[in-house]
């Protein structure tokens, strides 16, 4: 059997969420051949999916072009999809010969709309995965422009041509397609927190906080930040700190960024499912940026709340409320992890797909 996985060029959340649901598959059909459509580096690929890839070419789709990790342009995100869509019936047409000629017995996508479109012309089956589609992201940040009406309607044509799309908790309601609602998805790693300790010369009862903004770079004035005792920070490598003693660069650790975020006491990230989902079922508590134009930031956060130590910040308070928000959520008990069932519910519906059910 041959599972062919599309994964959405934005940042590596889509990496995230598909990754888990792959390997959990593989668990099920040891045999299965994979290939991955991807514009992210092997490495970053080969750091989610276990076992032997492939790789294809990635068609490129626009996802949202970004000044920085949490900020959108929307006009140039607008003038990309428009570019693609100018002539989509000639882009479907081209992709699903690409895809024809792969041979895969399902097509998984996460969470672009060409590779299910393209897999519907090449008639092949094809399941959508993600916590939202790029039909409302696009729609929200880019329906004003002329001519988004049009685009949204061929958007939403390809997913709900798909034969199946699962939904991800926590995520956005999704009314416009026909979903399948599964548990949370995480990739989760090693707690090696003793041994990060160890390599970096600390007391025992120091406190890791681990800085992960997602794929997309995003710099933020750690220097300013206050010193907090027995707290060791653990920030991008590219990212000056003024010579400060409580702060290291995770990246130059060479340990897996998975078995990273399982070690630490405290995550600083901004509203995304996979840091979010990935923090809460490894026990961390999460300071996250605020992030009020993000359409998904409303359902991940209400799911956060429920299932871990949490604060918000806004990115501009950052820098004086940062020290606060950490000495508070590491002063309360640490709660029971939500477990993370939704990459072996997903995986079912795929096995199921994969053995010819309708």
């Amino acid at each position: 059997m041959h599972l062919l996985v599309d994964i959405s060029p934005h940042g590596y959340g889509h990496i995230a969420q598909t990754a888990p649901v792959v390997n959990a598959l593989r668990e099920r059909l040891p045999r299965l051949r994979v290939t991955v459509c991807s514009a992210a580096p092997r490495a970053v690929l080969a750091s989610h999916f276990r076992g032997r890839f492939e790789m294809a070419e990635k068609p490129q789709e626009p996802g949202l072009l970004m000044e920085d990790a949490m900020t959108v342009l929307p006009r140039p995100s607008f003038d990309a999809y428009a570019a693609l869509h100018a002539h989509w019936d000639e882009q479907v047409e081209r992709q699903a010969r690409k895809l024809a000629a792969l041979r895969p017995d399902l097509v998984l996508s996460g969470a672009g709309y060409l590779a299910l479109a393209a897999a519907r012309r090449a008639g092949l089956r094809a399941v959508g995965i993600g916590s939202f589609h790029w039909a409302a992201m696009f729609q929200h940040y880019c329906g004003a422009f002329e001519g988004a009406g049009e685009i949204v309607a061929q958007m939403l044509a390809a997913y709900r041509g798909a034969t199946r799309f699962i939904a991800l908790t926590p995520g956005m309601p999704m009314p416009e397609i026909e979903c399948i609602r599964v548990g949370p998805v995480a990739r989760l790693g090693r707690n090696r927190a003793l041994e990060l300790r160890a390599r970096l010369g600390l007391e025992d009862q120091t406190r890791l906080a681990l800085v992960a903004l997602g794929g997309i770079p995003m710099r933020l004035s750690s220097e300013r930040w206050p010193r907090l005792a027995h707290l060791h920070w653990l920030v991008p490598r590219d990212w000056t700190t003024g010579g400060r003693e409580d702060m290291a660069a995770f990246d130059a650790l060479g340990m897996p960024f998975d078995d990273l975020l399982a070690s630490v006491d405290v995550v600083l990230t901004k509203p995304g499912y996979g840091t979010f989902v990935e923090a809460a079922c490894s026990g961390a508590a999460v300071v996250t940026l605020a992030r009020p134009d993000w359409p998904e930031s409303p359902y991940l956060l209400e799911w956060l709340q429920s299932s871990t130590r949490c604060a918000i910040i806004a990115r501009e308070r950052l820098d004086a409320e940062i020290g606060p928000a950490v000495e508070q959520l590491l002063a309360q008990p640490r709660p029971q992890a939500p477990d993370p069932t939704g990459a072996r519910e997903a995986a079912k519906v795929l096995e199921a797909l994969l053995n010819g059910v309708p």
